[in-house]
């Protein structure tokens, strides 16, 4: 029937033994672990976890292979030597479906030089509206061609500089005399160092994002 919304996506994940999950503490810097068990609504983990204390507040993630990401919070309930345990706070938040995680950005400008035949060498600086590990998306004053190489600059906070190759993969042009293009613009050739420094940042801003939503949700 028209005007009835379709139902909201109630899926939830079961974390089991050797299931991988990311965890994010008060400073936002992820840290891989494994769950050993689960056990009495406890997620018994193993791994590159700095020992928290009880009743400290986290972040899960936890990518699930061919469907998405799910997010939640989780609370500090044994540390060593009884082995670190979390309990679960609140439920999983299903996410994008994307191979790559995207997040809007705010304040960060994409720089983007490419050659010209008839002019040489030209750079323009655009708005960046979103970035993953994948690519970037900006509004550009103007117009790119589909598959034209390019070089994309720009710095996020707290992990700095990143120079990367990259090419247009779709360009919408604006409407109106003074509307700007939206690019979207595919990295190349991405390092495993530079991989890391992007995934970083991007899981460690949603994990931020998340909670302050969470906390503004709570106190409203």
């Amino acid at each position: 029937m028209g005007g009835m919304s379709a139902p909201a996506d109630t899926r939830s994940p079961e974390l089991t033994t050797g299931s991988h999950i990311v965890i994010f503490g008060a400073n936002d810097e992820p840290r891989s672990a494994i769950v050993v068990q689960v056990r009495d609504g406890l997620i018994w983990i193993s791994g590159s976890v700095t020992p928290g204390e009880p009743d400290e507040r986290v972040s899960l993630l936890y990518s699930v292979p061919g469907d998405a990401q799910y997010w939640s919070t989780a609370k500090v309930e044994l540390v060593p030597p009884e082995t670190l345990a979390l309990r679960r706070t609140g439920p999983w938040s299903r996410r994008q479906r994307r191979a790559h995680v995207r997040l809007t950005t705010h304040g960060v400008d994409l720089e983007v030089s490419r050659f010209d035949a008839r002019r040489g060498a030209e750079s323009e600086k655009l708005p960046m509206l979103d970035v993953s590990v994948g690519g970037a998306l900006g509004r550009a004053a103007s117009h790119y061609e589909v598959d034209e190489p390019v070089e994309c600059s720009f710095e996020l906070p707290g992990v700095g500089l990143f120079d990367l190759d990259a090419r247009v993969v779709r360009m919408v042009p604006g409407k109106g005399s003074n509307a700007r293009n939206t690019v979207a613009f595919a990295f190349q050739n991405v390092g495993p160092m530079q991989q890391s420094r992007l995934r970083r940042w991007i899981f460690a801003e949603e994990a931020r994002r998340y909670r302050t939503a969470k906390l503004s949700r709570g106190s409203a």
